[in-house]
């Protein structure tokens, strides 16, 4: 995952991140690879907002190895990574803040991956604004991050199995506590279904969550012309 702000240890370099995936996120593959399968199948232009490495990058290659990536990444050291992958080839690189302008152009799907969590309400709601005004239509918005469960109760239950998770994967109680840092400020309010709620209000058509695991899910947002022209 993007480490949280303040997180300190051996995991920092950017060069590390892909071998540290594997280790803090459970049942990883199955996350990034639901995103992935989700692009719609005649998909052609595709963005990725903070694509980090490319971890994500790499998954929809694999899935759909002819779409146009364009990938938005404000971490230079980030994108020097994703860079040197062979199976990254011809992807377009910005190094930007996701919150600024996007190259204009429809796009047939927007990603992301363990990214929105950081931003601000505000700005979450920007973001799904944005990329319901510029997908085709048929197209969908893929938000694959971590939620908060709803309770007190449940996140703190998520949590200590989360970092157990990580002490059985070889972190220290140090490195995975670090690891989550200030989650439990950043996710405040920020449920899967207060996210769908919004998908909906920015005027998505339909809303599916086909992954759901602790703390993290994914939500997809359709924009399907054979609802929105009824």
């Amino acid at each position: 995952m993007k480490m949280t702000p303040g997180t300190r240890s051996r995991f920092d370099d950017h060069r590390n991140y892909d071998c540290l995936i594997p280790l803090v996120i459970p049942h990883w593959e199955a996350f990034y690879g639901t995103v992935a399968e989700f692009v719609p199948p005649g998909a052609e232009k595709v963005l990725e907002l903070g694509s980090g490495t490319g971890v994500l990058s790499s998954f929809i290659r694999k899935v759909r190895p002819s779409v146009h990536l364009t990938c938005i990444e404000r971490n230079p050291e980030a994108i020097a990574i994703a860079r040197e992958k062979p199976d990254l080839a011809g992807t377009v690189w910005i190094e930007a803040d996701i919150r600024k302008a996007w190259p204009e152009r429809p796009y047939d799907a927007i990603v992301s991956t363990q990214c929105l969590f950081q931003l601000s309400p505000d700005d979450r709601e920007e973001i799904a604004r944005r990329a319901h005004g510029v997908l085709t239509e048929g197209g969908c918005f893929l938000n694959g991050d971590l939620f908060h469960p709803g309770t007190a109760r449940e996140l703190d239950l998520s949590i200590d199995a989360w970092c157990r998770f990580m002490q059985n994967s070889g972190l220290t109680e140090q490195e995975s506590r670090a690891m989550i840092g200030p989650l439990e400020r950043m996710i405040q309010g920020y449920t899967i279904e207060a996210w769908s709620a919004l998908l909906t209000s920015v005027g998505f058509a339909r809303v599916a969550i086909p992954y759901r695991s602790g703390l993290y899910a994914v939500a997809a947002g359709f924009r399907d012309p054979a609802v929105e022209s009824q």
